[in-house]
Order: C-alpha cells, then sequence, then structure tokens
C-alpha cells in the first residue's frame, strides 16, 4: 500500500520545543509534528506555511505527521557520500614517526619500573610478564573493534578492564 500523501496549514508552532499542529485540508483533525518530521529543509516553519506530510503512528498509537516538507521552500541537496568516504575525511592518521614516539614515551615509565622491580628483586617475572599482558590486551581491544565494525558479540568490558588493571 503506497503512502498518502495529505497537505495541511500549520496552525501553532512552538519554535523553542520545535513542535507543532497541522489542520488538514480537509479539516478533519489537527496533526502533531516535530521538527525532525521536516525533511531536507533550512527554513524553520512558521504559522500558516502549508506543509505536506504523510501519517504514521507512535508505539502509543498517536498519530502524527512523517516524511514532511513545506511546500514551496526548496529542499537543500543532501550529498551522497558513502560510509568510506567519511571515515576517510574524518580519519586523519598521524605520522608514522610521531606513531612510534608516542608508544615509546607511553611504554618508558611502566618498562622502567619493571626494570628496577626486577633487579632489585632478581625476579625478571614482571619484565616478561608485562610485554605479555600489554600484547593480550592490545589483541582483545583489536578483536572488539573489529566485533563492533561487524556487529557481532563484543568482548565483555570487565574483561579489557581486567587485562588493563593487570598492567596491559
Amino acid at each position: 500500500m503506497k503512502p498518502v500523501l495529505r497537505k495541511g496549514k500549520l496552525t501553532k508552532w512552538k519554535d523553542d520545543k520545535g513542535f507543532g499542529f497541522i489542520r488538514s485540508s480537509d479539516g478533519s483533525q489537527d496533526v502533531f509534528i516535530h521538527i525532525t518530521a521536516l525533511q531536507e529543509t533550512n527554513h524553520r516553519p512558521q504559522v500558516g506555511n502549508v506543509i505536506c506530510y504523510q501519517l504514521t503512528a507512535d508505539k502509543d498509537g498517536r498519530i502524527h505527521a512523517c516524511n514532511a516538507f513545506i511546500e514551496g521552500v526548496v529542499s537543500k541537496p543532501m550529498p551522497i557520500i558513502s560510509s568510506l568516504a567519511i571515515e576517510k575525511e574524518t580519519f586523519q592518521p598521524k605520522a608514522k614517526y610521531s606513531l612510534i614516539f608516542e608508544v615509546l614515551l607511553l611504554s618508558l615509565l611502566p618498562g622502567l619500573g619493571a626494570m628496577h622491580f626486577a633487579l632489585t628483586t632478581f625476579n625478571p617475572i614482571p619484565l616478561i610478564l608485562y610485554p605479555v599482558i600489554s600484547f593480550v590486551t592490545f589483541a582483545l581491544y583489536a578483536d572488539d573493534k573489529s566485533r563492533a565494525k561487524q556487529g557481532r558479540w563484543r568482548v565483555p568490558e570487565r574483561t579489557l578492564h581486567l587485562c588493563e588493571f593487570m598492567g596491559g
């Protein structure tokens, strides 16, 4: 069944709240409209505007307008951008040497602490255990990120925090 496009006049509009009411052209009912129902417009609705809309019901069964537009107002063009283009545009990788420097700097203090402990107690286990735990934590975070991108079940947060706490 094809949705019916209806027409009506905006009779009330609360701009600060972002909603109002449309009186349908046949005068049968007032229909609630929210600002998010207006499609691709850069024009704020005003009382007296003619609104074209479709009707839908929310989860409580209340009727409201959706897929609406203001008649006579030119809508702004919506650029078609793939998610890959958005990801490339927003992600700016750091320089290779800067990243290496940051990793070394962040590893320096815990590494020095583990070496100091190993040398003063003559116990090399912390020196071996720290990089292993760090690698395991890194692998868990990488796996969690991969699962999130694929929409699969993720690694429990408590597991990630436990590995962080143990030194990763």
